[in-house]
């Protein structure tokens, strides 16, 4: 998938232009002195966790469909185009600089569509430093046609997600529960024994 990604995105973050840094290292004739470069990552669009789950464990699975329903239900336009065996598919990625990944994992940047098909605004939640140097409104385009680019519908639910958190105030609640329950990125206990609905299911608006 990262690969795909970055060779669609032109080895660049989308959002700052950078240049991945081992791309440029490892093709030096191609770029001028001064080029910019950062570290990049393929940002899941969908969160890769709705698509890491044991089959063989009854829990797992039974929270994984809770989940999916939701998100059937919410967002009836993602029925047919992801699922949890394709949450890795192309259309479901987006090359950032490791920075910028945060903030989007975190719903704290998001891309807002626009009438223009491919172009987004993008919409900080907070005013970090990044935002600064970044375009206004980003059009994505194919550097390899062949590669899809990142699915109109799978960033509207990003976006809709990231303002009904911030509207509701789940979003608090959530850093509230990561602060308390001192877990991992997405406070799953090591030992297995995290039920994963509750909390999945508040990020992705089960209970608002």
């Amino acid at each position: 998938m990262k690969t795909d990604c970055l060779h669609r995105d032109d080895h660049r973050c989308l959002v700052t232009r950078s240049v991945d840094l081992y791309w440029k290292r490892a093709h030096r004739d191609l770029y001028p002195q001064g080029t910019v470069v950062d570290n990049t990552e393929c940002a899941h669009i969908l969160p890769h966790a709705l698509g890491s789950f044991d089959p063989d464990r009854a829990q797992e699975v039974e929270n994984a469909a809770i989940i999916w329903a939701a998100l059937y239900k919410y967002f009836p336009a993602l029925v047919g185009q992801i699922a949890p065996d394709t949450i890795n598919c192309s259309t479901n990625g987006i090359t950032l600089t490791a920075t910028l990944h945060e903030y989007f994992g975190d719903f704290e940047l998001y891309f807002e569509r626009m009438e223009q098909p491919n172009t987004y605004r993008l919409v900080w939640e907070e005013n970090f430093f990044e935002k600064a140097f970044a375009p206004k409104v980003i059009t994505f385009a194919a550097k390899d046609p062949s590669v899809l680019l990142p699915n109109p519908d799978f960033l509207q639910v990003h976006c809709v997600i990231a303002r009904i958190l911030r509207v509701s105030g789940i979003d608090r609640k959530i850093d509230d529960m990561i602060e308390k329950s001192k877990m991992d990125d997405w406070h799953i206990r090591p030992d297995g024994g995290t039920d994963l609905a509750p909390i999945i299911c508040r990020r992705l608006l089960m209970h608002v």
